[in-house]
């Protein structure tokens, strides 16, 4: 028996070149190949449905025309002169006594420019100098104010009060906005100063909005001191198509068609303006609707890796995950989307959609209606506004708010923290900025004193060897100020109360005494004022100060205690 040994003698291929242009290129030795594949794929099932290459569309716009803030009473509305946010949120700055001197300071400063560009300096000199020169004053807590404090020293008597100007040009204002004259005690010549003033008073108009002037409170009609929100309604459409909308929850600034619910019930009236509806006729082209992820139409065409539907996983409970992978890869490219120019703030209808296909066929397209025989189910909807009374927007309708894309806001000048202390057993409204008499943010941190800071020293003389000392109550920090629980009269809720003997620096605590309870969560809430700036569509700027509202971070405690014994001091 002899020995045996089995080799094997493996051949490898020995790439001579760098180019990958050949294996790239994936080709074929057989083109029957590619159509048993396109034959496997059904790219050779031929149908009778054709691509639509054009849309004809008619729809009918009806634009908004009342707006109510608040419980104030109703007024016309014109969407295209400001949008919605600036008209809700806007409070009034100018004409509030001691606030925002700032403003005041500069607004004078552009009307002294606008005299020293007309060679009226002499003019200007006089209104530094007399009745209307600004006047502001010193700071209370330089330390918490620095701004505030040198902006004392440094205008206070050197500048031109704009808003006092305003005011006492008033009453001499023509309907038109011009001037019939200029009171007796405005320096030089009438005659050469009154244009240069009526201009300097046509760009204060247009510098700010804000609400008109009437009461005390600066805050604006739409906001609702127990909930810390805004609330408003709007209509559009006449006595025979009124839709009226209604938004009763506003409050983080980003104002969309969601915030809005049609109400049946309200009543805005009618407007003093005939309302225009605009019917128009557009013939636009369709193209295939395109999202990340989307299946490729070709075989060898490479997809886009950033979606991976194959990753998503799906239990056998999980309906909409299914189908919404399963809508995305088998039906994706069923869908076409066509743009259609409505104009904005109106009620926009679709009457009439044909839709001209590659075989010249002319197809109506109907809103989708789903079955209604169980109340619970409801037809498949998108972008529809719901109803809080009477019967929602028809699928075949749509509401385009008139609302800002973006928008700057500004530094908080007030921020107020409302959250709960569940062993103090209260909710606290902390403020952590309030306005100076400039307009500008004071830290209210830095002049507070911690409850470790604050107790007061107990004098044990006539107390004779005591080693303790009680405390009814330890004291807390002065920027914080308690509300309580308390029962309405009927019996039937509770509401939040701050305590008579709290006295808060700002404008939110002051104004919301009482809070409806349901308000403030375990998570607290944060209320803040700051400055607005956008531009609204035809470009022009638009300036307000507004109110935000944002979820807190939780819980906290005060250090409050009850029935307390310490070492004396």
């Amino acid at each position: 028996m002899s020995a045996s040994i089995v080799t094997w003698s493996r051949l490898e291929p020995v790439d001579q070149s760098s180019d990958l242009s050949v294996s790239l290129a994936a080709p074929i030795a057989d083109p029957l190949w590619m159509l048993h594949r396109q034959w496997q794929f059904g790219e050779l099932e031929g149908n009778d449905a054709g691509t639509p290459v054009e849309v004809r569309i008619e729809h009918r716009a009806v634009p908004l025309s009342r707006l109510r803030l608040g419980d104030a009473d109703a007024d016309d509305y014109v969407p295209l002169q400001l949008p919605l946010e600036p008209v809700v949120e806007a409070e009034r700055v100018r004409g509030i006594t001691g606030g925002h001197r700032r403003l005041a300071a500069e607004t004078g400063a552009q009307l002294v420019r606008m005299l020293r560009a007309a060679q009226l300096e002499s003019v200007a000199a006089a209104l530094r100098d007399g009745e209307l020169r600004l006047l502001v004053p010193p700071s209370p807590d330089p330390i918490a104010d620095p701004l505030g404090a040198e902006a004392a020293v440094l205008l206070s008597g050197r500048a031109v009060d704009g808003d006092a100007v305003a005011a006492a040009l008033a009453p001499h204002r023509t309907s038109d906005g011009a001037l019939s004259g200029l009171p007796s005690s405005f320096p030089g010549d009438h005659a050469v100063v009154r244009p240069v003033v009526e201009r300097w008073l046509a760009w204060y108009d247009e510098l700010l909005i804000e609400p008109p002037a009437g009461g005390t409170s600066a805050a604006p009609a739409a906001w609702d001191p127990r909930r810390l929100e805004h609330r408003f309604a709007t209509a559009a459409g006449g006595v025979a198509d009124r839709v009226t909308f209604v938004a009763s929850a506003f409050d983080d600034g980003h104002l969309d068609w969601p915030d809005l619910d049609v109400d049946a019930s309200a009543d805005l009236g009618a407007s003093s303006t005939p309302v225009s509806t605009v019917t128009r006729f557009d013939a636009v082209i369709p193209v295939p609707l395109r999202y990340p992820g989307m299946p490729a139409h070709r075989h060898w065409e490479l997809e886009d890796g950033r979606v991976n539907f194959a990753s998503v996983q799906a239990g056998s409970t999980d309906i909409v995950r299914i189908l919404l992978t399963d809508f995305a890869l088998v039906y994706g490219e069923d869908w076409f989307v066509f743009p259609l120019e409505v104009p904005v703030g109106s009620v926009v209808t679709i009457t009439s959609m044909r839709v001209r296909d590659t075989f010249g066929v002319l197809s109506d397209v109907a809103p989708t209606v789903g079955p209604e025989t169980n109340p619970f189910q409801r037809p498949w909807s998108m972008y529809r506004t719901t109803a809080i009374t009477g019967e929602p927007l028809d699928l075949d309708t749509l509401f385009v708010p008139p609302t800002l894309g973006m928008k700057t806001a500004g530094p908080a000048i007030e921020e107020v923290a409302f959250f709960r202390d569940e062993m103090a057993n209260v909710v606290w409204a902390v403020e952590r900025t309030t306005p100076s008499a400039l307009g500008t943010p004071v830290d209210r941190y830095r002049n507070a004193q911690p409850a470790s800071v604050a107790r007061v020293p107990v004098d044990v003389s006539e107390l004779g060897d005591a080693e303790l000392v009680y405390r009814l109550a330890t004291p807390v920090p002065s920027n914080w100020y308690p509300y309580v629980p308390r029962r309405t009269p009927a019996g039937d809720d509770i509401t939040l109360e701050r305590l008579p003997a709290s006295d808060p620096d700002g404008a939110i605590a002051t104004e919301s005494a009482v809070l409806e309870d349901e308000e403030v969560s375990r998570g607290g809430v944060v209320v803040s004022r700051a400055w607005q700036y956008a531009r609204w569509i035809d470009g022009r700027p638009l300036l307000w100060l507004g109110r935000h509202t944002r979820p807190g971070h939780g819980e906290g405690s005060s250090g409050l205690a009850w029935d307390t014994t310490e070492q004396p001091r």
